[in-house]
């Protein structure tokens, strides 16, 4: 070996003896950013997951007449422009989540909180202003469209009716809606 050679050897030795190898990862170090990152994780899906209402409010079917099938009910009331969500326990255990609302032409609509094409992502609609807009795709659908446009990532529209002052939908329309949930 080389006089040169050596020297360099000998300057790595003390170096790494003395703990100046270079710039070193403690493991509180790890640890350190491991938490941070657990703890903005937790944070964003607390604040930043999909906007959904956080107000959901479970329904009961109501008995029809002399059939085994029944009706959800809900108060003309309760439906304003404001989207507000429900959630219906099916036969299959499935939660099916759907909306009510009054539009902004005063037609009283429902749909599911889920679209055909985005159903799988289960992330529902929110509403801004009179439009109602996917969290999936971030498309905007106003509310006058639901249970008038249909396909696509338009809300799947659910068939109403009003009897007195009362909104009622069928159990089997919300049965038929659980594969989207």
């Amino acid at each position: 070996m080389t006089h040169r050679s050596n020297n360099r050897r000998t300057e790595k030795r003390e170096r790494f003896a003395h703990g100046h190898a270079g710039p070193r990862i403690r493991p509180n170090h790890i640890l350190g950013v491991l938490g941070t990152l657990l703890v903005l994780a937790l944070v964003y899906l607390a604040f930043a997951g999909p906007n959904k209402s956080s107000a959901v409010t479970a329904v009961k079917p109501v008995p029809a007449g002399d059939s085994s099938s029944g009706a959800i009910q809900i108060p003309l009331s309760e439906v304003t422009g404001e989207a507000k969500f429900y959630e219906y326990k099916a036969a299959s255990q499935k939660k099916v989540r759907f909306f009510v609302i009054k539009s902004s032409d005063g037609v009283y609509r429902a749909a599911a909180d889920a679209c055909v094409v985005c159903y799988r992502e289960k992330m529902g609609f929110h509403q801004e202003g009179n439009d109602l807009v996917c969290n999936k795709c971030g498309k905007h659908f106003p509310s006058a469209s639901v249970n008038e446009v249909t396909g696509g990532c338009n809300p799947d529209g659910i068939p109403r009716t009003i009897q007195g002052d009362k909104l009622l939908i069928a159990t089997s329309e919300l049965e038929a809606r659980a594969e989207l949930f």
